[in-house]
């Protein structure tokens, strides 16, 4: 029986940083064209393509497809055997997922009471900063 061949990526370190940061820059890039393009008629693009809204609580799916399309490179590039694929997809998959995340976290309300206890939190730190200055 033939061994599954497994995903090793025989690229240097330096060059698949290189390769991952351009996979989230460009991916960075293109976000930033489709919130651009948006902003300039909201009303007008609103329940477009690709600008769909299913639920208030949930990323309209431009958001989503930053975050899918580089995952799909990144399996593509895994599946394929091919690193630097691979590694272009996991940066724009870094970028698309974090940039997600923030959207979500901000269209759902059930974080404000952390959100508030890490406001306190600063502000007491501030405070404890201040009295031990005095001390100095």
């Amino acid at each position: 029986m033939k061994a599954p061949q497994v995903f090793t990526a025989p690229v240097d370190t330096s060059k698949a940083l290189l390769v991952a940061g351009g996979g989230a820059a460009v991916f960075a890039a293109a976000d930033a064209l489709l919130e651009a393009i948006y902003y300039t008629d909201p009303e007008g693009w609103r329940q477009k393509f690709p600008y769909l809204l299913f639920n208030e609580r949930i990323p309209p799916l431009d958001d989503w497809l930053g975050f899918l399309v580089p995952a799909g490179l990144l399996v593509a590039g895994a599946y394929t055997m091919n690193p630097l694929l691979a590694y272009f997809g996991f940066g724009g998959t870094l970028y698309g997922g974090g940039a997600l995340l923030k959207d979500f976290i901000q269209r759902n309300k059930f974080l404000i009471g952390l959100q508030a206890a890490s406001v306190q939190y600063a502000k007491g730190g501030a405070r404890v900063a201040k009295q031990l200055s005095t001390y100095a």
